[in-house]
């Protein structure tokens, strides 16, 4: 709930003493939903987004950009027609039927703007202001913000920190190599691989690996757990299983990748040495867990109200790069 006195009309509060009402940090699913309830209850509202538009992960790298691009996959190959088409091509179309990347994640791309389009007119039509750039907390009430046309400063009654997450690689593993991505990247390949390596077995590379097992691409799922999805009903996994493993995915479970090395080619690609054997693959995707986005958000005395506590707020000193989700009663 928002505190703040009485607004008469939009935009005058009655000895307010700061800018906004509100401001949400990150204009995702949580920002962009509570800066349009605030703004509909009279209050100041803005929302600072340093990406190139609003909508935050599950628009530009989330849940929008995974699903559609399932859909454009069971689009082309024919699953979305029944079983009986599907079921004749079992294992996978053929290199010869099978899209490519460009007419894959074309509609991706197109989805992914009118999305953001949409947002951006709800945010606008409803008097929240939109700050490009980087926010950073310099008290309790203040915000410096660092956008492209320089900097601005903010005071605000009450602050939202809805900054998402992001892949959150091993430390242990090499970055930069250019077969090997993680989830946020997957959408920006060129060309479809002949071969995958998914490292990883939770939702998200069990997802991507069904669906590029359907597009033809040779699929190895590697995990250091016995099963997957360890919180479904075994009866299910076990089914999913077999359905994968008759798209030809190759699960490796039970085994960890000790490193990852990069072959020039031709053709190029990213050799995954197992704690077994060793694989090639052109392409290595690692569905990293995610971390929380919170890096450059220094907080100081930010005022944070923890959901499950009771007694009102709590104050919190944190410093730089530290995540206020490592606090226990920050959700």
């Amino acid at each position: 709930m928002i505190s703040g006195q009485v607004t008469t009309t939009r935009g005058s509060v009655k000895g307010a003493s700061h800018e906004f009402d509100l401001i949400c940090i990150g204009s995702g699913p949580a920002g962009q939903r509570a800066a349009v309830q605030a703004a509909k209850l009279r209050k100041r509202v803005a929302i600072v987004e340093r990406g190139l538009d609003v909508g935050g992960v599950c628009v530009h790298t989330g849940t929008i950009p995974s699903k559609t691009f399932r859909e454009a996959v069971l689009s082309f190959t024919g699953h979305s027609k029944g079983a009986a088409y599907a079921s004749s091509h079992e294992g996978g179309i053929g290199q010869d039927d099978r899209p490519t990347a460009d007419q894959l994640l074309s509609r991706v791309g197109a989805i992914v703007k009118t999305e953001a389009r949409v947002q951006q007119d709800q945010l606008r039509r409803n008097n929240v202001d939109i700050v490009a750039g980087t926010a950073s907390m310099t008290g309790p009430n203040g915000i410096l913000v660092h956008g492209p046309s320089g900097n601005r400063e903010m005071t605000t009654e009450n602050v939202i920190i809805a900054v998402g997450t992001k892949p959150s690689p091993n430390v242990n593993m090499p970055t930069g190599l250019p077969n090997v991505i993680t989830s946020d990247e997957i959408l920006k390949l060129k060309e479809l691989p002949r071969s995958m390596i998914v490292v990883g077995c939770g939702v998200i590379g069990v997802e991507y690996a069904s669906m590029f097992a359907a597009l033809g691409v040779k699929v190895t799922v590697v995990d250091g757990r016995e099963r997957p999805l360890e919180f479904l009903d075994g009866e299910i996994v076990d089914e999913l299983i077999h359905q994968m493993r008759r798209n030809m995915v190759t699960f490796r479970l039970g085994e960890s990748v000790e490193r990852i090395d990069h072959h020039e080619g031709p053709p190029e690609q990213a050799l995954v040495f197992r704690n077994l054997a060793n694989d090639w693959s052109p392409i290595w995707f690692w569905p990293a867990p995610a971390g929380s986005a919170l890096q450059t958000i220094w907080t100081w005395n930010a005022r944070v109200s923890p959901p499950t506590f009771g007694g009102g707020s709590r104050w919190v000193r944190t410093f730089a790069r530290r995540s206020p989700t490592s606090l226990p009663w920050v959700t």
